[in-house]
């Protein structure tokens, strides 16, 4: 009878070490006594009797693998970026080259899609122009060098209309993207709605994002 008993007992017991160590393991995984677990540039290895690896990433923010260095994919938070542009305007109403700047913030909201603020001027002997816009921009690559189209719609002023609604569309090349120091090669064209009359800006800037 005290052999039976210990028989059972046994079988109980090994029944649920087995329970216990299976569950360990993600599903189709192999069973085992013997389990190590080892993490390493976010990924976590599992072993199982020295044989049976397991790797299951885990998906944190600031944390990539080597292949994905030169893409975004893994940004799983909002980067802002201040911006510093500079380059030639042209208003067609008359005829002169004018010099222009922005300041402005960018978000980089999407590994194809940021949202930015600028305010943008320029001016010459004859006249001059301002304004203030929320706008966003649309990557076609995920990588370092991509081009992108943007819309951007605001508040402006010119010398000769006035000041009145905006609205602006360009298109551009954003260099070093997946850096934390972004250079932007950019081409626009804005409308101001004036008192009554509507007056085009046609620019390019060279930008650097910081």
């Amino acid at each position: 009878m005290r052999e039976a008993i210990a028989i059972a007992l046994s079988a109980i017991v090994l029944i649920f070490s087995q329970i216990l160590v299976a569950e360990e393991f993600e599903p189709g995984s192999e069973k085992g006594k013997t389990v190590t677990e080892v993490e390493k540039d976010g990924v976590k290895t599992t072993t199982i009797r020295e044989g049976n690896i397991q790797p299951y990433p885990e998906r944190e923010v600031g944390k990539i693998s080597t292949s994905e260095v030169s893409q975004i994919k893994m940004r799983r938070e909002v980067h802002s970026f201040w911006a510093l542009g500079f380059g030639p305007a042209w208003i067609p109403a008359y005829s002169e080259h004018l010099y222009s700047g922005t300041l402005g913030i960018h978000w980089d909201v999407h590994e194809h899609a940021e949202i930015n603020l600028n305010l943008s001027g320029g001016g010459s002997r004859q006249t001059g122009f301002g304004t203030l816009e929320l706008g966003s921009n649309y990557f076609f690559l995920p990588g370092d060098i991509t081009p992108y189209v943007g819309a951007s719609f605001g508040g402006g002023y010119t010398s000769g209309t006035g000041s009145g609604f905006s609205g602006g569309t360009g298109f551009g090349v954003r260099f070093f993207r997946t850096s934390s120091v972004n250079l932007d090669l950019g081409f626009t064209y804005h409308v101001i709605f004036g008192q009554g009359s509507i007056s085009p800006v046609i620019g390019s800037q060279v930008m650097v994002l910081f």
